[in-house]
């Protein structure tokens, strides 16, 4: 049977040493998703950013020797486009944090985001590693009935013996008058089991809309856990619909698939070396801006401004090509370096923060420089000098640029 070109890029590969755990380590994906690539039962959707990051992976000097998984357990983690984690396990109960919405943070959780999303107060508290949210606030949230909030639990303990199976415990809630008394909290689990108990009427006009909304991220929970390079697809399918309907290029989406698929290395690589996994979340944040301060002259909320878009909204998703390319050259350089310490166990995050830091400085010195060459804003892709304004303005540049003149050694007094 003739091969594919995917197939010949991962024989090379395992020629060379890799296994096909590594390589998909390096991809952000599954061995399970290389697999079938192998066998040619599947052709990865974003196949041109697949094919030249397995070029990349291949002239890496050193073959990693071992995959990495948090300490004392055996789930790996997968990195989704822009530091969004999923978890593929080897273990039960394990429920992974997946993008079912633009708008949802990575360090954000679902039932956090919910009542954003829907204006309602949710008061939590962090109790040895586990959120507990307030059950009043949840059901007056979801009902819009806070003054039968207290009534609608005590119905359901009563009809369900005791908590119905959910962990609850009393703790300190703040009432809108300033008080502090003790009420009843549970885990997100708990949350869940609340929303699906309570009935959709018309004096409750949000909840059909909040059900069906966690009734779609359930679906999307459970498919990603059972075949996540399925779900990966489905996200990059739905990208590509968005994109289309925005008016972008067929070449604007293959160089957007290629820096998703970049940033899951990227971040996976900074994840590897972080000892404290809970804090992920604001460190990856950190670095990001860190790294658009760099590049673009701009953090995550400047970029936003810039672009015109709301805080909901994506930035790389409004990003010009060339924005989108100094973004995976950026990301790419960084984690190379960041190879250098990967057979440590973990690396300090001032260090990581001074090489993103000081490698996207450079990078954005080279931004500049073109985004003045060519009169546009690198960022948005929107012109900011008339052509006729630049004529002789290009060369300048530049000349100015160029490297300077290294005589022959035979020349040197």
């Amino acid at each position: 049977m003739l091969m594919n070109d995917v197939q010949e890029k991962i024989k090379i590969l395992e020629d060379n040493g890799w296994t096909l755990a590594a390589i998909a380590d390096e991809l952000g994906l599954t061995p399970n998703a290389i697999e079938k690539w192998k066998a040619g039962d599947r052709y990865p959707a974003n196949s041109k950013a697949i094919l030249n990051l397995l070029d990349t992976i291949a002239q890496m000097k050193r073959v990693p020797k071992k995959k990495r998984y948090i300490t004392g357990s055996r789930i790996k983690l997968i990195i989704k486009d822009d530091g969004e984690m999923e978890q593929s396990v080897n273990s039960k109960n394990i429920i992974p944090s997946i993008k079912i919405d633009d708008g949802i943070p990575s360090s954000e959780s679902l039932p956090t985001y919910i009542a954003k999303k829907w204006g309602f107060p949710l008061q939590q508290h962090e109790v040895n590693g586990t959120t507990f949210y307030s059950i009043k606030d949840w059901i007056a949230g979801l009902t819009g009935t806070n003054s039968k909030a207290s009534d609608i639990w005590r119905d359901y303990q009563r009809r369900t013996g005791s908590e119905g199976g959910m962990v609850s415990n009393p703790l300190p809630y703040r009432t809108v008058e300033g008080r502090t008394i003790q009420m009843d909290f549970t885990n997100d689990e708990g949350l869940y089991k609340l929303a699906v108990t309570l009935r959709a009427t018309k004096a409750r006009p949000l909840l059909r809309t909040i059900k069906d909304f966690l009734a779609k991220s359930g679906v999307f929970v459970d498919e990603a856990r059972r075949d996540p390079e399925t779900a990966s697809e489905k996200l990059a399918i739905e990208r590509r619909s968005k994109a289309i309907l925005a008016g972008k290029t067929e070449e604007w989406i293959v160089t957007r698939e290629q820096s998703v698929i970049t940033r899951k290395q990227f971040v996976n690589s900074i994840y590897a070396l972080v000892q404290d996994k809970k804090a992920f979340g604001a460190i990856i944040g950190a670095i990001t801006n860190d790294e658009y301060r760099g590049v673009f002259a701009a953090d995550t909320a400047g970029l936003r401004s810039r672009l015109g878009i709301t805080s909901k909204e994506n930035p790389r998703d409004h990003f010009s090509r060339i924005a989108l390319a100094y973004t995976t050259i950026a990301e790419e350089s960084i984690r190379i370096h960041l190879n250098n310490h990967s057979d440590k166990d973990f690396v300090p995050v001032y260090v990581i923060q001074d090489v993103v830091r000081t490698l996207s400085a450079a990078i954005g010195v080279q931004a500049s420089l073109i985004a003045n060459a060519l009169g546009v804003d690198i960022v948005t892709g929107q012109k900011l000098i008339e052509g006729h304004e630049m004529q002789g303005k290009l060369g300048d540049i530049l000349n100015n640029a160029k490297p300077k003149q290294i005589p022959p050694s035979g020349n040197v007094t």
